[in-house]
């Protein structure tokens, strides 16, 4: 039975989440400025990053990837690696596309923090934890949701919230490809499965199908 937990990070703030199964191995998604200090409260819960899940190059939601990194390291010299979608890639080096300076008050490149660049509809198991890559443009140039198969649930970052969808006004922005990603490539997903946004509550595509204003007559 996996677990999955949600902390608030930046000054947003974002949701970042962790999820886990079976073990004490976590996957961290989307942490933004100051969640470095997430890895010792992991610690002092006796879990362990396995890797890190970027949804979007935005700094709210990759911000915190160096700090964790680097206290990994000092800690107990472990490297975590962290994945993200390569058709995002230059909203993560694009200072002027990742809102770094609005956000942190640095322009920043993020495109170094990144690992491994993961394709449209990859698979990666972690320990018994297998993610699929959804790339779902329109928030952002080539941002991506990560559904997991096994737990019905699906990490949509910035592209479909409870009752609403993301900002399309930042570079590399489309309402229109912003809407046939979720038309297209989430509401094929299982009705029962549990959405986990960026920013506010957690929804279920079912709900969104029959209630997201954005989405009005999806459902006869």
């Amino acid at each position: 039975m996996s677990e999955i937990k949600r902390f608030l990070t930046g000054p947003l703030p974002t949701n970042t989440y962790t999820i886990k199964k079976d073990n004490d191995n976590v996957i961290l998604i989307d942490p933004g400025p100051g969640a470095e200090g997430l890895f010792d409260i992991l610690l002092e819960r006796g879990e362990r990053i396995r890797a890190i899940l970027i949804t979007h190059g935005h700094s709210d939601h990759v911000d915190g990837v160096a700090g964790i990194k680097k206290r990994a390291l000092e800690q107990n010299g472990e490297s975590i690696k962290c994945y993200a979608p390569k058709a995002d890639e230059k909203t993560f080096s694009d200072s002027d596309w990742n809102s770094s300076l609005m956000i942190v008050g640095e322009k920043k490149n993020y495109e170094k923090d990144v690992d491994m660049w993961l394709s449209d509809g990859q698979e990666i198991d972690f320990d018994g934890l297998l993610v699929r890559t959804i790339v779902t443009p329109g928030h952002t140039i080539g941002g991506a949701s990560y559904y997991f198969p096994g737990e019905i649930a699906l990490f949509s970052g910035d592209t479909l919230f409870s009752g609403s969808v993301g900002r399309t006004d930042f570079p590399g922005g489309s309402m229109s490809e912003l809407i046939r990603s979720v038309q297209e490539r989430l509401f094929t997903l299982p009705d029962t499965t549990r959405v986990y946004p960026g920013h506010n509550e957690e929804t279920t595509i079912e709900r969104e199908k029959r209630e997201n204003p954005f989405f009005s007559g999806w459902l006869s």
